[in-house]
């Protein structure tokens, strides 16, 4: 539907502000357009509606070039919903949303009002839920209020075509969620087409089917969601720590993003930390650690602060701790230091059952620590002629940020080989 080719132009022809930029929006699709401040994601929209010049490049809309609508005729394909929400008059909520007629009464006498102007204003309040207060004045409403009414406003215009400069500025997650909910169903169900610019990464990778990512001005990618491998493009773009991972419930990445490390004081060397008594041990971690927990009980990737073995039952536990329900005479512990960091292995026989955690200072990713859990289950079976069950629990040290060494395949050996060893000496 839109075909961007070689586009150009900025707000100074002699220094453009957008450079040679590509891309294609297909009909009924929703295009997202990313970015950091300053990259020209806004500059692009207002080049695409002939608000800025266009020094070189082409626009086309179905196949003719955009300089050959009228801005009444192209007011009927395209409505836009821009970054500011303030109107110069003290309109109502239902006044505002009424302009979006305009490109259907601009050619009627004294620009009366017909029945499907009425229809159209009426459904597009329903659809963004601004009924309850279509009297107020607009300048009363808050900021997220103003956005769901400008957006009503540009539906009630009919466009083909909607364009959207961060559309959910100034909205909680409640009505986040609802706008961009109410713009993927109207795609689906009218073959409305979408192009967004977005600032909240993972909400581009949950509702855009593409996306063009641009850096001062070019673009250096347009692809179809993300993928693992785009780690470092972001990183570049953003210029900051990041990663990626798949989303828990559907087949989209999703990233989080990594704060600027604030060194520590000067505290205890180890890491971990064990004591013991007459029916305790606990395992206590200077800092939360990633932990994967599989088998009764387990929840899967989180974080903890460490483990408490006791069986009496008013024990005091931290709500980031895991609990075993067992004495600590009935539970054996192993430290040994692996490539220059400690690693506590700590084991417990219950019949058929052969609970293990192991807890160590390395940075392992959330990949290691699943290769981890399948070597523990492994070698949990070699130890015995009869099937082994019991929780595994595996917590490694995120706080010691990873670095790309190649040590991890030698780590992930090591510790095999010791567990291997170990484990078999489990009481």
């Amino acid at each position: 539907m839109l075909h961007v080719q070689n586009l150009t132009g900025g707000y100074d022809k002699l220094y453009p502000t957008i450079h040679n930029v590509s891309f294609q929006v297909e009909k009924g699709s929703f295009f997202a357009l990313l970015g950091p401040n300053g990259s020209g994601k806004t500059t692009i929209i207002r080049l695409l509606m002939g608000i800025l010049p266009i020094t070189s490049g082409k626009v086309m809309l179905d196949g003719i070039s955009i300089d050959h609508y009228s801005s009444v005729g192209l007011a009927k394909k395209i409505s836009v919903l821009s970054q500011e929400n303030q109107v110069g008059m003290d309109f109502t909520v239902e006044e505002i949303v009424a302009l979006g007629r305009y490109p259907y009464q601009v050619k009627r006498l004294f620009y009366e009002e017909t029945q499907t102007d009425k229809d159209a204003v009426k459904e597009a309040m329903k659809l963004t839920s601004i009924e309850s207060y279509k009297t107020k004045p607009f300048l009363s409403l808050s900021g997220g209020e103003k956005q769901r009414v400008l957006l009503a406003k540009a539906l009630a215009q009919e466009p083909e075509l909607i364009i959207l400069d961060e559309p959910t500025n100034h909205l909680d997650i409640k009505h986040t969620l609802e706008i961009l909910d109410l713009l993927k169903r109207l795609q689906k169900e009218k073959n409305l087409t979408v192009v967004a610019i977005l600032h909240d990464l993972n909400i581009a990778s949950i509702y855009a089917e593409a996306f063009a990512m641009l850096k001062h001005g070019k673009i250096l990618q347009v692809s179809k969601g993300f993928i693992k491998q785009d780690e470092a493009l972001l990183q570049n773009v953003y210029e900051t720590d990041l990663q990626m991972a798949a989303h828990p419930e559907l087949p989209k990445m999703q990233i989080s993003f990594m704060p600027q490390q604030i060194p520590k004081k000067e505290g205890p060397s180890s890491s971990i930390s064990i004591t013991k008594d007459e029916n305790r041990l606990r395992l206590q971690l200077n800092s939360q650690f990633r932990t994967l927990s599989l088998g009764k009980e387990g929840e899967g990737l989180t974080w903890c602060a460490g483990i408490l073995c006791t069986n009496v039952p008013d024990s005091e536990t931290n709500e980031h701790y895991i609990r075993w329900e067992y004495p600590e005479s009935r539970i054996s512990c192993f430290q040994e230091e692996i490539f220059g960091t400690e690693c506590i292995l700590i084991g417990q026989r219950d019949g058929a059952d052969l609970h293990l955690a192991l807890f160590t200072g390395h940075p392992l990713s959330d990949t290691d620590l699943m290769n981890v859990a399948v070597s523990l289950a492994e070698i949990r079976t070699m130890v015995s002629d009869v099937p082994i069950t019991g929780r595994l629990v595996i917590g490694t040290n995120r706080m010691q940020r990873k670095k790309a060494t190649g040590l991890e395949k030698n780590l992930l050996a090591e510790l095999n080989r010791w567990l291997s060893h170990k484990i078999q000496g489990v009481k």
